[in-house]
C-alpha cells in the first residue's frame, strides 16, 4: 500500500479525488434529485484551488523550458473558448442552461493545459490521482466478481438505487453496472485505469508493471461490454509493448486473455460486435441514426449558435459522439476552441515535450474512447474526469527522466 503524507497540495488532489471517485454524479443524483447535484462543487472547488496554489508556487529551477509560441496559443484557444461560447449564451439567451454548461463542460476544459511547476511537489499528488484510480478500479472488479458469482446482484442493486431505465436495461444485458453509474463511463475508468497505471509505473517511476492492473482492466471493460473498450485496451497492451522482446509481462497478458476468454468473460462483448456486423452498423444504430437525420435535413450546425435536442431516439443515437453534439448544442465556433482545448492543445504540449511515444499513445486511446459516446457533452462528471486525466498525464510525461535529461 502507498504511503500518503498529506501536504497542502495532496490535500487538495485528495478533495479532487474524492469528488470524482467517491462521490461521482450517479451517486450525488441518486442521494438527491436536486438538478444542482449534477454540480460538482468538491472536484471544482478543488481543482481551482490547486490552481492558484500553483500559480503562487515559484517554478522549479529544474522544469524544463517551455515554447512560448505553444503557451500563447495554448491561451489564445481559451480566450477564444471564452469569447464564443458567451456569444453562444447572448444568442440562445437560456442562462440557466448555459451556466450549467459552462460550469460541468467549459469551465474544467481551462484548466486541461496547466502545468505544476514544481517536479518535486508533482511526484505526491500523482501518487495520489494513482492511489485513488487503483481504488476505485479494485472496488468495481470485486462488484463485477460478485455480479458473476451472484447473478448480477451488484449490477442491479445499483440499478434499482439509481432508478433510471438505460441502467436497468443495461443490467438486464449483461452489462455491469456500477456505482459509477452507466457501463461506458465505468469502462472509461478502467481504461484510465490502466493507461495511467502503465505509464505511471514504467516511464514516470521507471519501475517494472505488475500484472494484475492489465487483467482487472480486462476483465472490467469485457463486463462492461464495450466494444470500443475492448478494441482500445487490446491496442493499448500491443502499443505499450511492442517490442515484446525482455517482457516478461508479455506471455501472462496473453495467458491471462486466454483464460478470460475460456471463461465466457468477452461473450458479452462478442455477441454485441456479432450483432452490429450482422446489422451493417457496428456503432449501435449511431451512423444508421446521424445518416438519416442528415438525409432528410433535421440535422444543422451554426457557427455561433445552438440547439436544444429533442431527445427523440434517433436525435440521442445521432448525437452520441460528442463534437456533433457539442456542435449541435453550442455552434461550430465553441466546438473548434472546446476541441483544440482539450484533445489537440495536451498532444503538442506532449510533441513539445520530445516524449516517449508510448504517452502519446496513452493519451490518444483515451481520447478517442471519451469521442465514442456522449459523456463529454453531459453537465455531469464525465468532462471532469477526462481533463484531470489530462492534466496528471501531461504533466508526468513532463517530469517524466527522459524529458527533464533533455
Amino acid at each position: 500500500m502507498v504511503k500518503i503524507r498529506f501536504n497542502k497540495f495532496q490535500l487538495l488532489v485528495f478533495f479532487l479525488c474524492v469528488g470524482l471517485f467517491v462521490l461521482p454524479s450517479s451517486l450525488r443524483g441518486a442521494i438527491n434529485d436536486s438538478p444542482y447535484m449534477e454540480i460538482n462543487f468538491i472536484a471544482l472547488a478543488a481543482l481551482c484551488c490547486i490552481y492558484l496554489n500553483n500559480i503562487k508556487k515559484p517554478a522549479c529551477i529544474s522544469a524544463i523550458k517551455t515554447n512560448k509560441w505553444l503557451e500563447k496559443w495554448c491561451m489564445l484557444s481559451l480566450i477564444l473558448l471564452l469569447i464564443t461560447f458567451v456569444i453562444l449564451t447572448v444568442k440562445r439567451k437560456d442562462y440557466e442552461s448555459c451556466l450549467a454548461y459552462f460550469v460541468m463542460i467549459i469551465f474544467p476544459a481551462l484548466f486541461s493545459n496547466f502545468e505544476f511547476k514544481d517536479s518535486a511537489i508533482f511526484k505526491g499528488l500523482a501518487k495520489v490521482w494513482m492511489v485513488f484510480l487503483h481504488g476505485s478500479a479494485i472496488f468495481m472488479i470485486v462488484g463485477s466478481l460478485c455480479d458473476i458469482l451472484f447473478d448480477n446482484y451488484v449490477s442491479m442493486f445499483f440499478t434499482n438505487f439509481f432508478q433510471i431505465t438505460s441502467l436497468y436495461n443495461s443490467a438486464q444485458a449483461g452489462r455491469m453496472v456500477s456505482y459509477m453509474g452507466h457501463p461506458l463511463l465505468s469502462c472509461e475508468l478502467f481504461l484510465i485505469y490502466y493507461v495511467t497505471y502503465y505509464l505511471y509505473t514504467t516511464k514516470y517511476l521507471q519501475k517494472r508493471e505488475k500484472i494484475y492492473p492489465v487483467l482487472f482492466s480486462l476483465l472490467g471493460i469485457a463486463l462492461t461490454g464495450s466494444k470500443a473498450g475492448i478494441v482500445l485496451i487490446l491496442a493499448a497492451i500491443i502499443l505499450f509493448h511492442a517490442n515484446w522482446q525482455g517482457q516478461k509481462i508479455v506471455p501472462f497478458a496473453l495467458l491471462g486473455i486466454l483464460l478470460l476468454y475460456g471463461l465466457g468473460l468477452f461473450d458479452l462483448v462478442i455477441e454485441r460486435l456479432r450483432i452490429g456486423i450482422q446489422s451493417g452498423d457496428i456503432t449501435t444504430t449511431r451512423n444508421t441514426a446521424l445518416a438519416a437525420l442528415l438525409s432528410r435535413g433535421e440535422l444543422t450546425f451554426d457557427w455561433f449558435s445552438g440547439q436544444n435536442i429533442d431527445y427523440s431516439w434517433e436525435m440521442v443515437a445521432a448525437l452520441e459522439y460528442p463534437v456533433l453534439r457539442w456542435a449541435y448544442q453550442f455552434g461550430i465556433a465553441v466546438t473548434l476552441s472546446l476541441t483544440f482545448a482539450v484533445f489537440v492543445n495536451p498532444a503538442l504540449k506532449l510533441l513539445q515535450y520530445r516524449v516517449k511515444k508510448e504517452w502519446l499513445f496513452g493519451l490518444g486511446i483515451v481520447a478517442v474512447f471519451v469521442n465514442t459516446y456522449n459523456g463529454l457533452a453531459l453537465q455531469r462528471d464525465h468532462m471532469m474526469l477526462y481533463c484531470a486525466t489530462v492534466i496528471f498525464l501531461v504533466n508526468m510525461a513532463r517530469n517524466s527522466k527522459g524529458v527533464m535529461e533533455q
